[in-house]
């Protein structure tokens, strides 16, 4: 039994975890055989623990058999004498055995452990170790120890390899440019690590524009540039209260117009503050984009400050270098099931072009100052400061807004929304879409409706979102519209929306038709027509205008043919009511979008935008419409971290 229990130590003091060991014959009549090192990892000297575990109750086997023969043979010869044994000494014969048994895999156990923590030890302590094993093995062995393990053992250590980083993305853009964040900040305990755990966010961007017109005697070709960016912080939320705070910046180093003719700037205007141009020759501006207290309970979240705000009506509409966002207090709550329920009550609104926050509707200042109050371009002209203060009307106006969302499978959706300045305008609109499966395609058809309600804006300002019917009076040229002093209007839109399953390919079809009446009013950058008929910087909300638009998009990346790259493509037919001078000519638009990405930066995106617009000098009995068309081109970087 000692011998079995010697050779199993001796056999297991040579097994190393990520470490060269020596192949060697220990047989009982061979001498000590050449060296030979090799290189093994923890999971190739752990096998050999068990291969080593197996081979030794295989000789333990072998050996109690030997003895059994050999007692069974001695019973043959001396039987005389193996009867006399008492029932006591064949216990304690029995006992020894499987003393001997249990004290071999305790051991073998014992050394596969200590394998494996010698294997993350250094070079020369494993030495060591090693060197210590081989001792207390030869000084407890009998005579009859098999050969010692030799001087000279190579030891070669394996290098761990080191797992390379996952990358993990923070935030994600949309296609829209909507922000979708991936990682929070986690619950804290104090207030300090509100702070010390809150986390910030960065995003660097540029977008360039260039607007050439046709008329070129007419209008002014314009340009810009904005280089900047933002960093949001967000606390670590205690008890459910934590805050955000988003610094964004907007520079311009070059492609700058000069100041008299800021005012011919297009879609570039973003980049920059037209009032401050104008005002002090100071290009550039750095605003407070977000800031805002909230407090979470359960599935309901409640935000108090300036902040973002998305339904039909409002929108961040963060495609330039900064997004619109709303002071005041918002509520955010998932608590119904399968629904969503959104309500804000807000008393100013800070456009993308603004410094500071401004009217949720009123035009111009009490200087009569266009840009420096609401001066969106889908803007209520006839709804400035003068006018209001004519009527006896307020100046500074309150926007409520709510909507309610309800998804009872993934299959349907219904939305109810409801917008309203008091005693200016209102707004109804609900929405809904069902998805269905039409082999590997899935469509799923929508429809939006909105109904538009005068409470009072129409007197003010006029059916005409222009302000040319501001002061009409009984008689008085109507500029084609039937109501002139009334904005009680509707608006219907219609899609079809069809998508492969392999993610490749979408396919939209829509329509979109306003009443005869009133022209929509819609200055929150939540587009009425958005998602249905609406191209790049087009605006067909007008009375009595009807849409058609297709659009295909084609992800390459997700075709295996082109990673990262991705198109976009809309055409859109406009048909504005000729009869009407205070909206635009007949036209059709093409606007393509590139996407690129990059897997060695994956928080970085690309993207290349192009619409030509090609439109109509329109002459009626009433009116003549200039040719108004156009080419455009962007260019836009994005990187988040």
């Amino acid at each position: 039994m000692n011998k079995v229990t010697t050779l199993s130590l001796l056999t297991s003091s040579l097994l190393f975890s990520e470490s060269t060991l020596m192949k060697r014959d220990y047989s009982s009549s061979s001498s000590v055989a050449t060296p030979t090192t090799v290189s093994v990892s923890s999971e190739e000297a752990e096998a050999r623990v068990s291969e080593v575990a197996k081979s030794e109750a295989h000789n333990l086997k072998l050996v109690a058999k030997s003895e059994k023969d050999g007692i069974a043979r001695a019973g043959r010869d001396e039987k005389s004498s193996i009867q006399t044994l008492s029932a006591q000494q064949k216990s304690e014969i029995e006992s020894a055995t499987s003393t001997g048994v249990s004290e071999i895999s305790q051991k073998s156990a014992e050394e596969k452990n200590s394998i494996s923590a010698l294997a993350q030890q250094e070079r020369e302590k494993f030495l060591a170790l090693v060197e210590t094993s081989n001792n207390e093995i030869k000084n407890s062995a009998p005579a009859t120890t098999p050969t010692e393990a030799p001087a000279d053992l190579k030891v070669d250590v394996e290098k761990p390899k080191t797992a390379k980083a996952k990358h993990i993305t923070k935030r994600t853009l949309a296609g829209n440019m909507n922000i979708t964040y991936k990682v929070l900040p986690e619950d804290v305990d104090s207030f300090q690590e509100m702070f010390t755990k809150g986390l910030v966010y960065g995003r660097l961007r540029m977008n360039s524009f260039h607007w050439d017109w046709k008329d070129d005697d007419k209008y002014t070709d314009n340009y810009a540039l904005g280089l900047g960016g933002s960093l949001v912080y967000k606390t670590g939320r205690l008890n459910g209260l934590s805050g955000t705070v988003g610094l964004y910046t907007s520079q311009n180093p070059f492609m700058t117009m000069d100041p008299e003719n800021a005012g011919s700037l297009k879609a570039g205007k973003d980049t920059l503050s037209r009032y401050d141009v104008k005002a002090q020759g100071q290009y550039g501006l750095t605003v407070l984009g977000e800031s805002y207290l909230q407090y979470d309970t359960g599935k309901t979240k409640v935000k108090f400050g300036r902040q973002m705000f998305h339904t039909v009506f409002t929108k961040s509409n963060d495609t330039k270098m900064i997004p619109n966002t709303f002071d005041g207090i918002s509520v955010d709550s998932k608590s119904i099931p399968n629904s969503r329920l959104q309500l804000a009550y807000f008393q100013a609104q800070k456009l993308r072009d603004h410094t500071t926050s401004h009217d949720v509707i009123t035009f111009k200042d009490e200087n009569g100052e266009s840009w420096a109050n609401n001066d969106d371009s889908a803007i209520h002209k006839g709804l400035n400061f003068s006018n209001f203060q004519k009527a006896g009307e307020s100046t500074h106006h309150n926007l409520l807004v709510g909507a309610y969302e309800w998804k009872p499978t993934k299959k349907f959706q219904f939305i109810a929304s409801y917008l309203t300045v008091p005693d200016v305008i209102s707004n109804l609109t609900v929405e809904a879409h069902y998805k269905t499966s039409v082999g590997e395609w899935s469509v799923t058809p929508g429809i939006r409706y909105m109904s538009q309600f005068d409470d009072g804006a129409g007197q003010v300002g006029g059916a005409s979102l222009k302000g040319s019917l501001a002061s009409w009076t009984e008689g008085a040229d109507a500029r084609g519209y039937k109501d002139p002093d009334s904005l009680d209007s509707s608006l219907l839109a219609l899609r079809a929306v069809a998508k492969n399953k392999s993610g490749t390919t979408k396919l939209l079809y829509g329509y979109s038709a306003v009443e005869d009446k009133g022209d929509i009013v819609a200055p929150w950058r939540g587009f009425p027509t958005g998602g249905y008929t609406r191209a790049m910087a087009q605006y067909n909300w007008n009375a009595n205008t009807k849409t058609h638009m297709v659009q295909g998009v084609y992800d390459f990346g997700k075709a295996g043919k082109i990673d990262g790259f991705k198109v976009s493509a809309r055409y859109a037919i406009m048909d504005f009511d000729d009869n009407k001078q205070d909206v635009e000519s007949d036209r059709t638009i093409v606007h393509i979008d590139l996407f690129k990405k990059f897997k060695a930066l994956p928080d970085f995106e690309a993207k290349v935008r192009f619409a030509t617009v090609d439109s109509k000098h329109t002459v009626t009995e009433t009116t003549d419409k200039p040719d108004t068309s156009y080419n455009e081109y962007r260019l836009e970087f994005n990187y988040l971290f």
